[in-house]
């Protein structure tokens, strides 16, 4: 027959397998929980080694983008200049030819004509001052009137 001793020493070594097994319960309950933080973490450092990459890809399209705009800027302004520097030589050489058709044009018509013929015209076109100009002076006045009423002066 048992002893209230045995009794005593089988339920404490009950109790002692009861707690056995609740800390190896716990024991796998950390262990699972452990896994699941370990496999959250890894989700979370991929995911915020790929939002790495997007903000690298992100930050170099806009330095791709600031380049291409400083191209553009740049670009445009050497246009402008190169247009704006043509443009001014090319008035120049008109400048120049409009100068040699007229020196050509007085050169003619203080050739061709006589003075008295330079004032005719001269008096005809109003031109204050006529009668004390030489014949160069004159056709020269003339020239002048004349391309001032064409509109190209």
């Amino acid at each position: 027959m048992a002893t209230e001793k045995d009794i005593i020493v089988e339920r404490e070594r009950i109790e002692a397998l009861r707690q056995e097994i609740s800390d190896h319960k716990q024991q796998q309950a950390v262990a699972a929980v452990s896994a699941t933080t370990e496999y959250q973490l890894d989700r979370l450092k991929q995911e915020g080694e790929s939002l790495a990459n997007q903000l690298q890809s992100l930050r170099d399209a806009d330095v791709a983008a600031e380049k291409v705009k400083a191209f553009n800027e740049s670009s445009q302004e050497d246009r402008d200049a190169a247009a704006f520097a043509s443009a001014k030589e090319f008035d120049a050489a008109a400048a120049a030819e409009v100068d040699a058709v007229r020196a050509a044009e007085i050169a003619a018509m203080a050739e061709d004509a006589t003075k008295n013929e330079l004032l005719k015209q001269a008096s005809t076109m109003d031109i204050q001052g006529r009668s004390s100009m030489n014949k160069e002076e004159l056709a020269e006045a003339i020239a002048d009137a004349g391309t001032t009423t064409q509109g190209v002066k």
